[in-house]
């Protein structure tokens, strides 16, 4: 089961804290597939943010996909809430 954007926003603030956040747009063909994005300027704090949501992602029992693009941005792949 996936988190819609809500729960990841809920999650996400508590694990990332104060960053700069926004949610895009991720497929043409499923209209409800939104990303949740938290960007962060110094160098490798995405990637331990990122680690630290794919755990309690996992520990909360939701399978959304947590990565890190361009050493800066976490992207959480969530559905539309």
């Amino acid at each position: 089961m996936k988190a819609n954007t809500r729960q990841v926003r809920v999650v996400g603030n508590y694990i990332a804290g104060f960053a700069a956040q926004y949610t895009e747009k991720t497929s043409k063909l499923n209209p409800r597939r939104r990303s949740v994005v938290w960007m962060y300027n110094k160098g490798g704090v995405a990637t331990v943010v990122a680690k630290l949501l794919r755990a309690e992602f996992a520990r909360l029992g939701y399978a959304n996909s947590v990565s890190v693009t361009g050493g800066q941005y976490v992207r959480v792949i969530a559905d539309l809430a």
